[in-house]
C-alpha cells in the first residue's frame, strides 16, 4: 500500500520537476564558465629597502672627556688669631672681596701686654748675663787666691822642714819647729778652702747657664707673641670673608676670616674607570715592569689638555685652557669614579669673551683631552646597535660588522672594525636587517 502511494501521479511530476531544475543548473553553470576571461598576469616585482648612508674616513684623534665641576682657589688658607686680646686695628682692604698683598698686615691686636712681656724676658736675661759675669769674676778671684794659698803652703813646708833639721840639730828650740809646722797647716787649710770655694763656683756654672737659655727662649717666645699681634697676609690674594670688627676680643685658634689666591683655580672632575686610561700617555700604560720603573700608567708621564667652558647665554661660551694636575688614587665608593684635578691659570678665555671673571663657586663644563687613537670612527652613536655592530652598506648589500667601541661622547661613538673600499655607514633603521640583503643607498650626508 505505501509503495503505491510513492508511485502516485504527483509523487512522479515532483521528482521529474526536481530533477529539471538540477540539470538546468549544471548547464547554466558550464555555460557561465565558457565565458568567464582569464585574470591579466603581471610580472613580480621585488622592493629593495631604502637607506640613509654616509662615508667612512678612519681618523687619529684625541678622545675627549667631558666633566663638570666647581671651581675651587688652589691655593686658599683661613687667618686665625695665635694669641689672645683685643683688636685695635683693622684694614680697610681687609673686605670680602678685597685684594691685599703678601705680608699685608690685616689686623692688630693689642700690643702692650706682650711687649711688656717681652721687656720682663730682657730684664731676666739680663740679670742672668750679670750673675754668670760675678761668677766668672769671683771663679778669677778664688783661682787667685788659691795660686797665693799653694805658694804659701810651698814656702811654708820648706820652712818647716828646715826648722825640723835645726830641731833636731838641737840648733833651735823644739816650740819654734812646732809654730812652722802649725803654719803650714794653716797654709793648707787656706789652700783647701780655696780649692773648695773655686770647686763650688765653677759647680754654679751649667746652673746659671741653664737659667740664660731659659731666659732666650722666655725672650725669643715673648717676642714671637709680640710679632703674633699682627695677623698678616701669608700671599698675595682676595679676601674670601672676614669674621671679626676691630674693637672685639679674640682667642687663640679663633679664626678672623679667609682669602685665596686668585692667579691659579682648580676644578676637580669625577671621571669614570673606563675613561681613565685615556688620560695617560701610550708609553705609560705599557712600560714593563722594573724596580725603577713599575708597570703601569705613572703620572708623571700623563698626557692631557683640558678646555673649561663657562656656558653663557646667547653669546658664545668662554673657554680657558689648564692642564690635568694630578690624578687621584682613590676609587669612589658610591659613584666608581676617580677625581681628577685640573689647574687653570688666570689667564684671559681662548675663545669667546668672558663677562664676569672665573670665581671660586662657579660650574663650569671641562673638556679633558686624552691620548690620540689611530684608525678610528667617529659615528652616530645610535649607528651601533646593541649587540655592538654596525650596519654597512657594501656594492647594493647589507654587511652586518661586529666594532670594537672605543667609547661614547654625547652623540657619538669612537669604534673600530673592518672596512673595505666604498663601504659606507647605515645611519637609518634597517628593519629585520640580514647581512647579504639588498639595500638601496639615499644620498650621502657628511663624511665622517
Amino acid at each position: 500500500m505505501r509503495a503505491m502511494n510513492m508511485l502516485s501521479p504527483r509523487n512522479l511530476i515532483s521528482a521529474a520537476f526536481g530533477l529539471l531544475l538540477i540539470v538546468a543548473g549544471v548547464v547554466l553553470n558550464q555555460r557561465l564558465a565558457s565565458l568567464r576571461r582569464p585574470p591579466v598576469q603581471s610580472p613580480e616585482t621585488v622592493v629593495t629597502p631604502l637607506v640613509e648612508t654616509i662615508p667612512l674616513q678612519a681618523t687619529t684623534e684625541p678622545l675627549i672627556i667631558h666633566g663638570f665641576g666647581t671651581i675651587r682657589a688652589r691655593v686658599a688658607a683661613a687667618l686665625a688669631a695665635e694669641v689672645a686680646g683685643r683688636v685695635v686695628f683693622r684694614h680697610p682692604g681687609f673686605e670680602a672681596g678685597g685684594e691685599v698683598e703678601a705680608g699685608q698686615v690685616l689686623l692688630r691686636i693689642d700690643p702692650e701686654p706682650y711687649r711688656l712681656q717681652v721687656e720682663r724676658a730682657e730684664a731676666q736675661l739680663a740679670q742672668n748675663l750679670a750673675q754668670q759675669a760675678s761668677l766668672e769674676d769671683e771663679i778669677a778671684g778664688y783661682r787667685a787666691s788659691l795660686a797665693v794659698a799653694s805658694a804659701a803652703v810651698q814656702l811654708a813646708r820648706r820652712e818647716a822642714a828646715r826648722f825640723e833639721r835645726l830641731a833636731q840639730e838641737s840648733a833651735t828650740s823644739r816650740s819654734q819647729a812646732d809654730k812652722t809646722e802649725a803654719a803650714l797647716q794653716a797654709a793648707l787649710a787656706a789652700e783647701v778652702r780655696d780649692q773648695n770655694n773655686l770647686r763650688l763656683a765653677l759647680g754654679r756654672r751649667p746652673a746659671l747657664k741653664a737659667a740664660e737659655q731659659q731666659a732666650r727662649a722666655a725672650l725669643a717666645e715673648a717676642r714671637l707673641a709680640l710679632q703674633r699681634t699682627e695677623i698678616v697676609a701669608p700671599f698675595a690674594g682676595r679676601i674670601d670673608r672676614r669674621d671679626i670688627e676691630a674693637g672685639e676680643y679674640v682667642t687663640p685658634g679663633k679664626v678672623v676670616g679667609a682669602l685665596h689666591d686668585p692667579s691659579t683655580f682648580e676644578v676637580r672632575i669625577p671621571v669614570a674607570l673606563s675613561d681613565l686610561p685615556w688620560l695617560y700617555s701610550q708609553a705609560a700604560m705599557g712600560g714593563v715592569a722594573s724596580a725603577a720603573a713599575p708597570a703601569g700608567p705613572t703620572l708623571e708621564r700623563r698626557e692631557a689638555e683640558v678646555l673649561l667652558c663657562l656656558p653663557t647665554r646667547g653669546v658664545a661660551a668662554a673657554c680657558w685652557r689648564g692642564r690635568v694636575e694630578r690624578i687621584g688614587q682613590t676609587v669612589a665608593e658610591r659613584t666608581r669614579t676617580v677625581e681628577v684635578v685640573v689647574a687653570i691659570p688666570l689667564r684671559p678665555p681662548v675663545t669667546g669673551e668672558a663677562p664676569v671673571p672665573l670665581m671660586q663657586g662657579m660650574f663650569v663644563e671641562v673638556a679633558l683631552q686624552g691620548r690620540p687613537v689611530e684608525g678610528v670612527f667617529r659615528i652616530p652613536r645610535g649607528a651601533v646597535s646593541n649587540r655592538d655592530t654596525v650596519n654597512l652598506w657594501r656594492e647594493g648589500r647589507l654587511r652586518v660588522t661586529p666594532c670594537e667601541i672605543l667609547r661614547y661622547d654625547r652623540d657619538d661613538a669612537f669604534v673600530r672594525f673592518p672596512t673595505q673600499a666604498g663601504d659606507r655607514l647605515i645611519v637609518s633603521p634597517v628593519p629585520t636587517p640580514v647581512d647579504g640583503m639588498p639595500l638601496q643607498a639615499a644620498t650621502a650626508a657628511a663624511s665622517l
